[in-house]
């Protein structure tokens, strides 16, 4: 049975406009921000934790954050664990204007108050609001990671991003994307996956996209893009797959249950055959 509620909500969020979605992340008002605005720190520690477990560091690194929200707390907290340089590129980014003017009172030098403008530092902070293929020539700011957290699955083309953020990446450089792969109506994680393609483009699919990959897709983009890739199910939610198996539409499924009631992963990618 379809639930009514999720229809009825996810009529709702399909029409609302951006303004009104950064009010209620704002407020924190059935809607929530990510990790990397409600707790960098904590973000920055997953990352740091990704990277050391295939003998990596972030230390003296160049690195460059997809999709950090607005606020600038990850990328004061990666400087703080010796990264060298955080670009952080956002084109849907809304400021986080008083956050940003309390956290640059105690992140000097890394951030500067200028009367109530904050003002990022270029020597260790850059910011880019712009698709990153209109950004240009990026030959002098290669870095060596390339980090994200739950963007990944509000990718329209996921294939075209990561190949532009390849060129982003340094020779021997690494990717690790945390993905999400549930429905963001989270009591319903599978919901989005019982609809065809046309309904749920026309009628459900949030403003804030949700492209409904599964893992094999994502595996598919990122083995296009690099010469090791280590993908790893993070969670399961094998009871609600199994509540839900009988709708789901099946190309969501791949008659692995292990991979079909995957609800997050990560992925570690490198473009040198001996970085992982």
């Amino acid at each position: 049975m379809v639930p009514l509620d999720y229809v009825v909500l996810r009529l709702i969020r399909h029409t609302l406009p951006a303004t009104i979605i950064h009010q209620l992340l704002r407020a924190r008002f059935f809607i929530q921000p990510g990790l990397e605005t409600r707790h960098p720190q904590a973000a920055a520690n997953r990352y740091l934790k990704a990277v050391q477990k295939h003998d990596k560091t972030l230390k003296d690194k160049r690195i460059l954050v997809l999709g950090y929200g607005g606020y600038l707390g990850l990328g004061v907290s990666l400087l703080r664990m010796g990264a060298k340089h955080v670009t952080l590129l956002d084109p849907y980014a809304r400021s986080y204007a008083r956050e940003n003017l309390h956290l640059a009172k105690e992140s000097i030098p890394y951030i500067s108050i200028d009367g109530k403008r904050v003002i990022p530092n270029p020597e260790y902070l850059t910011l880019h609001h712009k698709p990153i293929y209109e950004v240009g020539s990026v030959e002098s700011e290669r870095v060596d990671f390339v980090l994200s957290s739950s963007v990944y699955e509000h990718l329209i083309h996921p294939l075209e991003i990561t190949k532009q953020l390849v060129r982003w990446t340094r020779d021997d450089g690494s990717h690790v994307h945390f993905i999400d792969l549930r429905d963001h109506f989270f009591r319903y994680p599978f919901e989005m996956l019982c609809y065809s393609e046309a309904t749920w483009r026309k009628f459900l699919n949030p403003s804030s996209h949700l492209n409904r990959f599964r893992i094999w897709d994502y595996e598919l983009v990122f083995q296009q893009c690099f010469e090791n890739v280590a993908l790893t199910i993070a969670e399961h939610n094998y009871h609600a797959y199994a509540k839900n198996a009988h709708r789901i539409r099946k190309e969501y499924m791949s008659g692995d249950d292990s991979r079909d009631a995957a609800t997050k992963i990560s992925v570690f990618a490198s473009l040198s055959k001996n970085s992982t």
